[in-house]
C-alpha cells in the first residue's frame, strides 16, 4: 500500500507581498486556534485547491490572488506541485518536470498516473465514451468539508457534476469493487462502439442511396445496350459513352447528397431541442433563483447559482448555437452543390436526348431510341456497385456490434459478484463498528447495506448523533479503500468534527478512534477550535495555531519566497 503524504505547504500573495509555509511532516496535524474565522478550513482546502480541486471558498480569500506551493511525498519519493490561478507546475525532487494550463487531459492522466488512480467516468456529451476526472475525485472520500459533508457524503468539492450518475462508479471504485480491468475494458468498448457507429452511418448511407435510385422510377437513366452499341459509328459511341459516364457519376453523387442533406436535418433538429433546453435552463437561473445557492429539491444538495455557473450555461448554449450555425452553412453549401449538379444532368440529358433523336443505324437505316432502351442498363450498373458496397458495410458492422458484445461480457464479467458481496459484507462490518465506538444509538442500519447507500445516513438519527453516523460513513470508507484498494493513500482531513456542540464524552470518543489502529500509518488532518479534549491528539501531532494574521503575513514573504525560488 502506497501513501502520500503532505510534507510542507507554502502559500504566497506575490501582489500583497505577504506568505507563510506550515510543516505538515508527521502523520498527525492538528490546525487549531481561538477563534472560528482565521482561516482553519482555508489552509486544509489550499491542501486540495493546489492538485486542481475546487472546495468552497468564501470570497475574501479568492481575493488574495495566492499562489500555493505543496510538497508530498510517495513512499520515499518526493515531489511538489505549485497551482497559481489555473496554471500548475510539476516538481520532482524539486525539479521541474512538466507544466500544465487548466484541467488538461495531459494534467489529468500525470495525476492519475501519480496516485494509481485508473477510474474512468462516462461523458455527458457521448454515449459510451469515458474520460479521466479530475483530481478531486480521487480526493473526495478523503475530505470531510466544514460546510458541505455533514449533509451530504461525497459532496467536498464544487463542479463534481460535470459526470452524470458518477457517485456510483467513484464509490465503487474507491472502495475496490470495480477493478482497474472494468476501466480497461470501459475504454475499449467506447474504440469498438465508434467503429460500429462509423460502418453503421456508411452503411445506411451507401443504403438510402441504392433505395433512393431503386424506387425513383421517374428519374431518367441513360446508358448502352450492347447490341445497340455495336451499330453506332465510331465517333458517336465514344461521344455518346463519355456523356453516360459523367452522368451515372452525377448521379451517385446526388443520392450521396441527398443522404448527407437528411442526416445534417437530424442534427439540425437536435441542436435546436438543446439550443432551446439551453436558453430555458439560463431563463430559470437568471429569472427564478435569486441566490447564488439553491438546494436541489430531490436529492438536498446546495449547488451553485453564482454568475460563474450561469454564464457557463449560456457558453454551452452559445456553443450549441455555433454548431447548429455551422452545420446550416454546411447544409447550404450542400443544397447548392445539388441545384449546380441538376443542371449539369439537365444539359447532359439535352445532348443525350439530341444524339438519340439525330442516330440512325449504319446497317438498318433506321432511327433508334437510345435513351429508352438504356434506361435500365445505367440504373443496374449504379445499383450492383452500391450494393456491393452496403452489403461489405453491413457485415462489417454486424461483425464489429458482435465484438462489442464481447467486450462488454468481458467489462461485466471483470466485476465480481462474489467480490462485491465481501466488500459490502465488510462495509457492514466497520460501520457497525464505529457505530458503536462513536456512541451513536438513535441510528437505524437497516437500509446502510453498501457503500452506496450513503444517502440513508443523513436521515438517521438527530443533529449531533447525525454529524457522528456521517464519521462512522467516511471512516468505513477510508478503511475499505485501505484494505481494498490498489490507489495510492491520500492523507484524511477531517474539518471541525465537533458540528452540533458534540457532548464531551461524545467528542473524546472521535479523538481516540482518530489515534487507534483504525488510522495507524495513515496522515490525519484535523481542524478544530482549542479544545481541551485535544489533548490526546495535540500530543502525537504537530500542532498549527492560525493566529490573527490568518494564513498570510508580511513578516513570513521574504523567507517564503526565497524557499521556492526553485519553483520560478
Amino acid at each position: 500500500m502506497k501513501r502520500l503524504k503532505f510534507e510542507k505547504i507554502y502559500l504566497l500573495s506575490n501582489s500583497r507581498k505577504e506568505g507563510r509555509h506550515f510543516l505538515l511532516n508527521r502523520d498527525k496535524i492538528l490546525i487549531t486556534s481561538s477563534e472560528n474565522t482565521v482561516g482553519k478550513s482555508s489552509l486544509a482546502k489550499m491542501m486540495f485547491w493546489v492538485f486542481g480541486c475546487e472546495p468552497q471558498l468564501d470570497t475574501n480569500f479568492q481575493a488574495l490572488d495566492i499562489e500555493v506551493i505543496l510538497e508530498f511525498s510517495i513512499d520515499s519519493k518526493s515531489y511538489s506541485i505549485k497551482r497559481y490561478k489555473d496554471f500548475f507546475s510539476f516538481y520532482s525532487s524539486k525539479r521541474l518536470v512538466s507544466m500544465y494550463i487548466g484541467m488538461s487531459d495531459e494534467y489529468k492522466l500525470k495525476i492519475a498516473d501519480l496516485f494509481n488512480f485508473k477510474v474512468r467516468l462516462n461523458s455527458r456529451a457521448e454515449e459510451e465514451k469515458t474520460e479521466i476526472p479530475p483530481p478531486a475525485y480521487y480526493f473526495v472520500p478523503y475530505f470531510i468539508d466544514q460546510k458541505k459533508s455533514w449533509a451530504a457524503a461525497w459532496n467536498s468539492f464544487e463542479k463534481l457534476g460535470q459526470f452524470k450518475d458518477w457517485k456510483k462508479t467513484i464509490i465503487d471504485y474507491h472502495v475496490g469493487i470495480l477493478p482497474n480491468e472494468y476501466f480497461e475494458y470501459s475504454e475499449k468498448v467506447y474504440l469498438k462502439s465508434k467503429q460500429v457507429e462509423i460502418e453503421k452511418v456508411q452503411y445506411n448511407k451507401f443504403k438510402s442511396a441504392y433505395d433512393i435510385i431503386e424506387t425513383d422510377r421517374n428519374q431518367k437513366f441513360a446508358s448502352l445496350d450492347s447490341k445497340v452499341f455495336l451499330k453506332m459509328t465510331e465517333e458517336i459511341k465514344v461521344e455518346f459513352k463519355r456523356l453516360l459516364t459523367i452522368q451515372q457519376k452525377f448521379f451517385t453523387e446526388l443520392s450521396s447528397l441527398q443522404v448527407d442533406i437528411s442526416l445534417i436535418n437530424n442534427e439540425m433538429n437536435l441542436l435546436q431541442g438543446v439550443v432551446s433546453d439551453l436558453e430555458a435552463d439560463y431563463r430559470f437561473a437568471t429569472e427564478n433563483i435569486v441566490n447564488d445557492e439553491f438546494e436541489c429539491p430531490l436529492c438536498g444538495v446546495v449547488h451553485n447559482n453564482d454568475i460563474f455557473n450561469r454564464s457557463s450555461i449560456l457558453k454551452d448554449k452559445n456553443k450549441a448555437q455555433l454548431s447548429y450555425d455551422k452545420l446550416l452553412s454546411k447544409l447550404n453549401r450542400k443544397q447548392k452543390k445539388v441545384l449546380r449538379i441538376n443542371e449539369e444532368v439537365e444539359l447532359i440529358g439535352k445532348e443525350l436526348d439530341t444524339i438519340s433523336s439525330q442516330y440512325v443505324s449504319v446497317e438498318e437505316k433506321e432511327r433508334i431510341e437510345l435513351l429508352e432502351a438504356a434506361d435500365q442498363v445505367v440504373r443496374s450498373k449504379i445499383l450492383l456497385e452500391l450494393k456491393v458496397k452496403w452489403t461489405e458495410l453491413l457485415a462489417n458492422w454486424q461483425k464489429y456490434n458482435e465484438e462489442l458484445k464481447a467486450l462488454k461480457k468481458l467489462r461485466d464479467n471483470s466485476v465480481s459478484d462474489n467480490r462485491r458481496k465481501t466488500i459490502n459484507a465488510e462495509f457492514r462490518s466497520y460501520i457497525t463498528k464505529y457505530i458503536y465506538e462513536l456512541g451513536v444509538k438513535n441510528v437505524n442500519l437497516s437500509k446502510v447495506n453498501k457503500p452506496s447507500d450513503h444517502s440513508q445516513i443523513v436521515k438517521e438519527g438527530g443533529a449531533a448523533e447525525g454529524i457522528r453516523a456521517i464519521l462512522s460513513y467516511y471512516f468505513s470508507i477510508f478503511q475499505l479503500i485501505k484494505s481494498e484498494s490498489d490507489q495510492v493513500i491520500s492523507p484524511f482531513v477531517i474539518d471541525t468534527p465537533n458540528q452540533q456542540e458534540q457532548s464531551e464524552g461524545n467528542y473524546d470518543k472521535i479523538v481516540e478512534v482518530l489515534l487507534g489502529k483504525s488510522f495507524d500509518e495513515s496522515q490525519v488532518i484535523l481542524c478544530a477550535m482549542d479544545d481541551d479534549k485535544l489533548m490526546p491528539f495535540k500530543d502525537e501531532a504537530i500542532v498549527i495555531e492560525i493566529d490573527e494574521d490568518k494564513i498570510l503575513s508580511k513578516y513570513e514573504y521574504a523567507s517564503v519566497y526565497e524557499e521556492t525560488d526553485y519553483t520560478r
